[in-house]
């Protein structure tokens, strides 16, 4: 009887710890997605968004968009180093890969940065705006 006991009371917690937790999001990174909707509103009205994590988004997906009305959102997650930062990626083509910042930040910090690719063309280097830490450049 007590085992059952202890092991209600350890699921409880563990219910009330997802529960807590889940909602924690990142102000900054939550207030860069609303800087990417509300940019691609303005620029490419009528085409939908889609936020695509750096190694899911694929050469083809690139290669293949023009004409599709989707304005593809890459989520990239970087190591900074001051001025510049490189990703960290499972993929490893895009594990290195360098990306400059608009502003310096502390060196260590893990920042997430949304590259913006235009809709109207296939070309995989076409990104049109970058966002983190609440600037767009």
């Amino acid at each position: 009887m007590k085992k059952a006991v202890k092991m209600v009371m350890v699921a409880v917690f563990l219910m009330i710890a997802v529960f807590a937790f889940s909602g924690t999001v990142n102000a900054s990174t939550k207030q860069d997605k609303t800087i990417v909707r509300n940019y691609c509103k303005r620029m490419y009205k009528g085409c939908k968004i889609r936020f695509i994590v750096g190694e899911k988004l694929t050469e083809k997906k690139l290669t293949t968009r023009a004409g599709k009305n989707v304005v593809y959102v890459e989520v990239l997650k970087t190591v900074s180093y001051g001025n510049y930062g490189l990703c960290k990626s499972a993929d490893k083509d895009l594990d290195g890969d360098y990306i400059k910042y608009t502003q310096k930040q502390r060196k260590g910090k893990i920042i997430t940065v949304y590259c913006v690719y235009s809709p109207y063309n296939n070309y995989i280097d076409d990104v049109t705006a970058v966002v983190h830490s609440g600037i767009i450049r």
